[in-house]
């Protein structure tokens, strides 16, 4: 459902052959990533983001603000639909251990630091949560 689709140029259709169309299934990529991707080629042409023509799935229309910004256009936009969904993934598997850092590495200057192994403990059952490489291969 990922591969640009050709323009529907029939009559009283607003866009024209050079637009890239695409169908996203919500299933694979967030509506969070597709925006941030649609966001990073803002400067190289215009979006319209559509309820796609299946169940949970976005149509995303890229129309090419000039005929070089057309090129590899569809290939540039999964790059960053890619790179955003893997970040939101990373966020998501990670995120409350790489806060539990932080908080742990500024605690000094907040003056409210948790005693070690209180901390130790926090981040051992994080990364048994999230699957680190220990706890896949029977380690703990």
């Amino acid at each position: 459902m990922n591969t640009p689709k050709p323009a529907d140029t029939s009559e009283g259709s607003a866009q024209t052959a050079e637009d890239v169309v695409m169908e996203l299934s919500l299933a694979c990529y967030q509506r969070e990533a597709v925006l941030a991707a649609t966001y990073a080629l803002a400067n190289r042409c215009t979006v319209e983001i559509l309820p796609g023509g299946h169940e949970n799935s976005l149509e995303v229309r890229l129309r090419p603000t000039s005929a070089e910004a057309h090129r590899d256009l569809a290939q540039q936009f999964h790059q960053e639909l890619i790179d955003h969904q893997l970040r939101l993934d990373l966020e998501h598997r990670f995120g409350q251990l790489r806060d539990l850092i932080y908080r742990q590495a500024f605690a000094p200057l907040q003056g409210t630091s948790d005693p070690p192994k209180v901390w130790l403990r926090r981040v051992h059952t994080a990364c048994c949560r999230y699957g680190s490489g220990a706890s896949r291969m029977g380690k703990s």
